[in-house]
């Protein structure tokens, strides 16, 4: 066939570019060339591609963490957080993996198959999935893994996560309560700050009491959590998988928080310690100070109570800071919630212990840290 050779057998690429014998002879080398290596290359036994690496060859596992861990910053990208803080996070959490079987949660006995993934992978697998909004399906097919073995895998590590890293997320002691009380001149007292939080799920057509789920206000069918924070955006108190359509206020009080109220603040003739909150906190006034609704603001008293809330505001935006960089960096909190209902507290639990790791971890918050030990009258204890 001719260079300009137009029938139906075929098209010659040669005749699209008006190229001389040279030249075509020129651009044939090269292909040819190109062809024989990249022959040569994919029949090698020694070619080691990314997506070649197996951990296992006979399982087909494909190793993301060697990938991820030779490149920190696309690690530090997918999972939010370096790979020292990934390595000390899987000195604490695998061998709780390692020693629990995933089905039943009891001691791990040895016996049975072997999980396809090492526990440091099956850790990475969970981060991935909290942290990007993908179908299990998309996930399990990097890892060369079924859908429902992600999902059982993921509320598996969660659980080990929960357990592992539980003092992540603890109440103030008395003596850092007291630093924190006056870390806000205009708020002597003040000890964190207090605010509800929506993540939507599917309706639940097996639930006779669906509506339950129903939140009205938003329009949707979500689980709501109450968190509270510290002056640094760290969580201090979480609460979380109650029904859409209770309140704030009515999850606060089937709260441990509520139940024990006087433990976790201090009462004294002169000084007390409370949360700032938003004006659903009705009737908690012992240790919540809420921000005046206005229905509530008597003639006369407008600009002072405007003042006083435009204050109460600034302080209080930081529960939303924190509940905002939460779901920021855990995109699964964003979406429609695609478990069971009951898996959503471990779920949410683990985001927050997760998050709490993250910023005690960085630079930034331990210049914070250190700078309030060294503040004459106190400041951290140093378990942070």
């Amino acid at each position: 066939m001719s260079s300009t050779d137009t029938s139906d057998e075929g098209i010659d690429v040669f005749a699209i570019v008006d190229y001389n014998d040279e030249e075509v002879s020129a651009v044939a080398a090269v292909l040819l060339a190109v062809d024989n290596t990249t022959d040569l290359l994919f029949h090698s036994s020694e070619l080691n591609h990314l997506d070649q690496n197996y951990v296992d060859p006979a399982g087909g596992v494909t190793d993301q963490l060697g990938a991820l861990t030779r490149m920190p910053s696309l690690f530090a990208t997918m999972t939010n957080m370096t790979v020292d803080m990934f390595n000390e996070l899987s000195a604490a959490v695998c061998p709780v993996i390692q020693s629990h079987a995933r089905s039943t949660g009891d001691a791990h006995t040895g016996r049975g198959r072997p999980p396809k993934l090492s526990p440091e992978q099956r850790l990475l697998s969970f981060l991935l999935f909290l942290k990007h909004d993908n179908l299990c399906v998309f996930d399990g097919h990097h890892w060369n893994w079924s859908k429902s073995s992600v999902n059982d895998d993921s509320i598996f590590v969660s659980s080990c996560v929960n357990a592992a890293i539980a003092n992540e997320i603890r109440w103030p002691t008395e003596h850092e309560r007291r630093a924190a009380g006056t870390r806000l001149a205009d708020f002597p007292g003040c000890i964190g700050h207090i605010d509800g939080t929506l993540v939507k799920i599917r309706r639940p057509h097996r639930d006779p009491l669906h509506s339950r789920w129903f939140n009205g206000r938003k329009k949707i069918y979500c689980v709501n959590n109450t968190v509270a924070v510290d002056h640094d955006g760290l969580f201090i108190f979480i609460d979380c998988g109650y029904p859409g359509s209770f309140h704030d206020i009515t999850i606060l009080r089937h709260s441990q928080l509520h139940a024990n109220w006087r433990d976790h603040f201090v009462h004294e003739d002169n000084y007390f310690q409370y949360l700032l909150g938003d004006p659903g906190y009705t009737g908690e006034d012992m240790y919540i100070m809420r921000r005046v609704a206005r229905r509530e603001i008597e003639a006369g008293s407008e600009a002072v109570i405007d003042a006083f809330n435009s204050m109460h505001a600034g302080r209080r935006v930081r529960v939303e800071w924190g509940i905002g960089g939460l779901k920021r960096k855990w995109k699964r909190l964003m979406k429609q919630f695609d478990s069971t209902k009951p898996k959503f507290a471990l779920i949410f639990r683990s985001a927050c212990l997760l998050t709490n790791f993250i910023h005690r971890r960085r630079q930034n918050m331990k210049i914070v840290l250190d700078a309030d030990d060294d503040n004459e009258g106190g400041g951290w204890d140093g378990d942070y």
